[in-house]
């Protein structure tokens, strides 16, 4: 037997029927009727304003449009491994994803991506695809870009095709700029 939703309610009792939930009540008034279901008329949709749009009067950045950093394939995929200042490792670290370094390490740090931020020491080899120091590295680095910010204090030799400088960084090593395809 298929119960439609007159029939169903036709056979609660209408003390169930008003107990069990208020919104139900409005059905008890169209199990007495026999007229067919009229439309219900859907309520209007009123817009209201987003905090965004308040935005929208601020005066525009000339160029090109905002672009999310999210590519599939892109940096935003890869694991992040995040080490605050505080976190000591006397040893080799190594990493397939990013690795923002803040503490001091002794050793070889090796990762797809790493930033030392300007709280982090390295002492030792490190080895990745892209490396942007702000702390101190002391020993070697072998990458395909290395970004040296102001706050930068490298005492070590650089292998890698591009090398970035920012003015205020501090560099003292040997500094080796192969052919893109010879490295890694």
């Amino acid at each position: 037997m298929l119960l439609t939703e007159r029939s169903f309610l036709a056979h609660l009792p209408h003390m169930v029927l008003e107990k069990a939930h208020p919104m139900l009540s409005k059905f008890k008034s169209k199990l007495s009727s026999t007229e067919p279901d009229a439309p219900t008329p859907t309520p209007k949709a009123t817009l209201t304003p987003s905090p965004v749009d308040a935005f929208d009067d601020l005066p525009k950045a000339p160029g090109k449009p905002f672009v999310p950093p999210y590519r599939e394939g892109g940096v935003t995929d890869k694991r992040r491994s995040v080490l605050h200042e505080g976190i000591t490792i006397q040893g080799n670290w190594t990493s397939d994803g990013i690795v923002e370094f803040g503490g001091t390490i002794t050793g070889d740090l090796t990762a797809d991506i790493l930033v030392v931020t300007k709280t982090g020491q390295i002492t030792g080899t490190i080895r990745a695809d892209q490396v942007m120091i702000e702390g101190q590295v002391t020993g070697h680095i072998h990458a395909k870009t290395v970004s040296l910010k102001p706050t930068a204090r490298v005492k070590a030799d650089i292998t890698a095709p591009t090398i970035s400088m920012d003015m205020g960084a501090q560099i003292e090593g040997q500094i080796t700029m192969p052919p893109q395809s010879n490295m890694l």
